[in-house]
């Protein structure tokens, strides 16, 4: 009797024990696809692939990866999946040229920061334009001025290299530099810059707060 007891109660463990993996496997399979780890980037470039485009276009412009761990592919491949999966990133693509690649960097970081500052400047005068006819001259060109000097000023330090292709042009190096910018934090730079500016224009720039509405407008550069 004892030995019938506990063949059963064997049984009945090995079928929780079955039913207990069949669940986690269950749980595991039906977590939603976009919860799931995902593999991020091939190693080889396939046909019509927007990234080979950008790789054929950067190699024949003379272009180089200095990484010794990724590929140019890799690279871009990389920085084109953190623009997928956030989309409070802004993408700024700038090229510089000095007597060392940090220079050239360094030439290509004050390149992207001067690229968003004049697209964030152009918003501003497309909205007053919108609003209220044509703006120029005067305080609003000091205001403006202001304005995107100091977005280039305070965005710069917030640009994120994500990218960095380099070749000779005779005795110096250019740079192709990918960047990424948070949208959250540019705004809060726009702001900033915003405030810096009103006090530069002084009493002259009449609509004062009521320009605060296109500063908060999204800023996308053209690459």
């Amino acid at each position: 009797m004892r030995k019938i007891l506990f063949v059963v109660l064997s049984v009945s463990l090995m079928g929780l024990m079955t039913s207990c993996g069949s669940s986690k496997k269950a749980q595991q399979y039906n977590v939603p696809y976009s919860q799931q780890p995902q593999v991020v980037v091939p190693s080889q470039p396939k046909a019509g692939d927007p990234v080979e485009q950008l790789v054929k276009e950067y190699t024949a412009d003379g272009f180089k990866t200095e990484s010794m761990a990724f590929t140019m592919y890799e690279s871009i491949a990389t920085f084109r999946q953190k623009l997928i999966s956030n989309s409070n990133l802004i993408e700024i693509v700038s090229d510089g040229e000095g007597a060392s690649s940090f220079s050239a960097e360094m030439q290509a970081q004050n390149a992207a920061a001067i690229k968003y500052a004049t697209a964030a400047g152009s918003v501003i005068t497309g909205g007053m334009e919108r609003d209220f006819g044509k703006v120029e001259g005067g305080a609003y060109d000091v205001f403006h001025g202001a304005y995107v000097q100091d977005v280039a000023s305070f965005v710069m330090p917030l640009l994120q290299k994500s990218m960095k292709f380099v070749k000779k042009s005779g005795d110096d190096y250019v740079v192709r530099v990918g960047y990424t910018l948070d949208e959250n934090n540019a705004s809060k730079a726009r702001n900033k810059a915003f405030d810096e500016a009103l006090k530069k224009a002084g009493d002259g720039m009449t609509l004062g707060e009521g320009v605060r509405k296109y500063v908060k407008e999204f800023v996308k550069p053209e690459n």
